[in-house]
């Protein structure tokens, strides 16, 4: 997914009307879904792949070169993460299955209908947004933590400066979470998930981010945001110790934070 959250897709087939109605459905199905390029052959489009970014392949399955499941696995081989779905004019269960072994995510009949279509486009947004937040999460807890090396393995977030803040539910501690009771250990983990499916809808907040630390009674919040930032995230920090209060009942809860954004490389 992009740094503006659209879905940029990439269309094979060698029909030029039916390849015309598919484009034009994808369009319909939202603002989010573009169209990065298309493709009359298998060949055509892994050029597209090679020089586009490309999240979503639509592919037909004949096509003169190269037909779609060979597509699919060249693309694939090439893009570990390419979302792809197979449409064809034959309502064949065998070969269904044959393509989710390709990694196929989905097989759609030909004339081509919008239900469907943007049913499962809705399917892999979600599937690309939970993806691209665990990169970004793994970048940000190897960035907390000083992992030189895993970050620069794991591509950088698309945000420049952040608001960072350190939860802590009860006494500031500096222990491994086997030094603690197990009944507190697992109150600890039902509070943090209790807090993470709570949360606050912060109007100017783009994204946020709950960092494991150290310790298991304390996370950082990372927080990136576009207007007011400074007002923007006190407001925040009031929602979110509510949630966190909320969450971790009969404990007490402190945020300490910065009101100055800070450079990612630099938290």
């Amino acid at each position: 997914m992009n740094s503006d959250q659209t879905i940029r897709i990439c269309v094979a087939e060698d029909e030029p009307k039916i390849l015309t109605n598919i484009v034009k459905k994808i369009q319909m199905a939202g603002p989010e879904f573009t169209i990065a390029g298309t493709a009359g052959s298998g060949i055509e489009a892994l050029k597209v792949l090679e020089t586009q970014n490309v999240d979503v392949l639509v592919t037909d399955v004949v096509m003169p070169m190269m037909d779609g499941l060979e597509l699919v696995k060249a693309a694939k081989a090439r893009l570990a993460g390419l979302h792809c779905i197979i449409v064809s004019g034959h309502d064949d269960f065998a070969f269904a299955k044959r393509a989710l072994q390709f990694g196929v995510e989905d097989y759609l009949l030909k004339p081509l209908k919008l239900a469907p279509l943007k049913e499962i486009l809705g399917t892999i947004k979600e599937r690309i947004r939970k993806e691209q937040a665990s990169i970004e999460k793994r970048f940000l807890f190897s960035v907390v933590h000083g992992d030189q090396q895993l970050a620069e393995a794991v591509p950088a977030i698309r945000t420049e400066e952040v608001f960072i803040a350190l939860i802590c539910i009860g006494n500031a501690v500096r222990q491994a979470d086997s030094a603690l009771d197990p009944e507190i250990s697992e109150s600890l983990r039902k509070g943090w998930h209790l807090a993470s499916a709570d949360t606050p809808h912060i109007e100017g907040i783009d994204k946020w981010w709950l960092i494991d630390d150290d310790a298991p009674n304390q996370k950082f919040l990372v927080a990136a945001n576009t207007n007011e930032p400074e007002l923007v995230f006190l407001e925040s920090i009031k929602q979110w110790k509510m949630v966190f209060t909320k969450s971790f009942a009969g404990s007490p809860v402190k945020i300490f934070y910065s009101t100055q954004p800070v450079s990612v490389p630099n938290i």
